[in-house]
C-alpha cells in the first residue's frame, strides 16, 4: 500500500479526526459590498461565510486570482477576510502568492479555536499551508503555522497539523514521503514527531520496502532511503538506531552533503 492511502487511514485513526477538513460546504454568491472591496480585476475562485474571529459573528473569507503585468497565463493568486463593523465589511487580512495557480481555503477547529486555513499551490506538486488566528489584543489575525511542502500535502485537524513531503530518493515519483507533526499546546504550535508512534511505525515500513524496490537499486537511492530511516528513528528517539542507519547511508555514498536530513557529514 503507498504512503497516501496510510496516511488517508491512520490519520483519523490517531487523532479522531476527519483527514481533511473541507471548506464550507455552501458557497454564497458574494455580496457586491464584499466585491467592491477586491481588486477590480480579480477573479474570484471561493468564498464562504464562517466565524474566523471566534466571536460568534460570521465573517467572510475569499480566494481570489489577478493576473500577472505582461503574462497571458500567469496569475497571482489572493487571500482576503472581511470582517463585520458597524460601518460595514472592512478588510482585516490579505495573503498574496505569486505565481500561485491557485489554492484552498477552509475554516479549522483546532482545540477549542476556530483558525482561518489558507493553502497555495505552486509549481507541479508543491505548496504551502498557513493558519491565522484571531489576536484580541492587536484586533487582527496572525499567523500561528506557516509549513511548505514540495508535495503539497497537509493533515489538518483538531489536534495539530503534519506536513507530508519527499526525500526524493531515487526520483520525485519513486520516493515514499516523510512527515513533520505540529500541535497546538493552547497558545502555539509545536513540532514533535514522536507523538505519533504508529504513523512513525507505517512510514519505517515504507522506506524499508523501497529499499527491495527500484530505488534501492543504485547506492545513492539506498544512501538517501537510510537517511530518511534516521530520521524516522530520530523522531522515535532511537539513538542507535540513528547512529547504525547512518553508517549505512555514509558506507552507500561517503560524500553526503547538507542537503541530506540527519547524516550528512556538514551541516
Amino acid at each position: 500500500m503507498g504512503i497516501l492511502p496510510v496516511v488517508l487511514v491512520l490519520i483519523p485513526v490517531l487523532w479522531g479526526m476527519a483527514s481533511r477538513p473541507a471548506a464550507v460546504a455552501a458557497q454564497p454568491a458574494l455580496p457586491d459590498a464584499v466585491l467592491a472591496l477586491l481588486p477590480a480585476d480579480a477573479r474570484v475562485a471561493e468564498g464562504f461565510l464562517a466565524d474566523l474571529t471566534n466571536d460568534g459573528e460570521r465573517d467572510w473569507a475569499v480566494m481570489y486570482l489577478t493576473p500577472r503585468a505582461g503574462s497571458a497565463f500567469a496569475a497571482n493568486a489572493h487571500v482576503t477576510v472581511l470582517i463585520a463593523t458597524t460601518e460595514g465589511w472592512r478588510v482585516s487580512l490579505t495573503i498574496t502568492e505569486e505565481f500561485a495557480p491557485g489554492g484552498a481555503i477552509a475554516r479549522a477547529r483546532i482545540g477549542d479555536r476556530h483558525m482561518l486555513q489558507v493553502t497555495f499551490y505552486v509549481g507541479a506538486h508543491s505548496g504551502s499551508l498557513s493558519l491565522y488566528l484571531w489576536d484580541d489584543v492587536a484586533g487582527g489575525f496572525a499567523e500561528v503555522l506557516h509549513e511548505g511542502s514540495n508535495s503539497a500535502a497537509f493533515d489538518v485537524g483538531e489536534h495539530g497539523v503534519i506536513t507530508w513531503f519527499s526525500p526524493y530518493c531515487g526520483s520525485y515519483a519513486q520516493s515514499p514521503l516523510l512527515f513533520r507533526a505540529h500541535w497546538w499546546d493552547g497558545t502555539a504550535f509545536v513540532r514533535d514527531d514522536g507523538r505519533v508512534p504508529d504513523l512513525i511505525a507505517a512510514t519505517v515500513a515504507e522506506f524499508e520496502a523501497a529499499l527491495s524496490g527500484p530505488t534501492g537499486e543504485a547506492a545513492y537511492g539506498r544512501a538517501c532511503l537510510f537517511d530518511a530511516l534516521a530520521y524516522l528513528a530520530r523522531a522515535a528517539g532511537d539513538g542507535e538506531a540513528v547512529s547504525r542507519l547512518c553508517a549505512a547511508a555514509l558506507a552507500e555514498e561517503p560524500d553526503a552533503g547538507p542537503g541530506w536530513l540527519v547524516c550528512g557529514t556538514s551541516p
